[in-house]
């Protein structure tokens, strides 16, 4: 380990500083790499953590849930449908809107680089 110094730079001692900003550096990228693991594992224990919770609260609710009736069951699944017919029906509208834009845009000559 080099003894770093605060003496101000000159020829005599620029070899000195430069391997004790290189130590220093080293260390701080060693904490970073410790900081960033310890953080990693937390992450992944708090992961875990909370998938089980969800699992626990999903067979709860599973155990308290009577069985759907037939009927029920088929109603939830075409409000599903509806649902999912709904949001394509909405995302084909963006497209047709944006696509309008994007003509608008070509015929005045402001459309980007899209239209060059």
């Amino acid at each position: 380990m080099v003894e770093c110094t605060k003496e101000r730079p000159n020829k005599a001692n620029t070899e000195k500083i430069v391997e004790c900003t290189k130590e220093r550096a080293n260390e701080a990228k060693g904490k970073g790499k410790e900081t960033a693991n310890e953080a990693k594992e937390e992450a992944k224990g708090k992961g875990k953590e909370t998938a089980n919770e969800a699992k626990e609260t999903a067979n709860a609710v599973k155990e308290r849930t009577p069985k759907m009736s037939e009927p029920t069951r088929l109603s939830v699944q075409q409000e599903l449908e509806r649902t999912d017919f709904l949001q394509q029906t909405g995302e084909k509208v963006v497209n047709i809107a944006q696509s309008a834009v994007d003509s608008v845009k070509s015929k005045l000559g402001i459309g980007g680089e899209r239209n060059k």
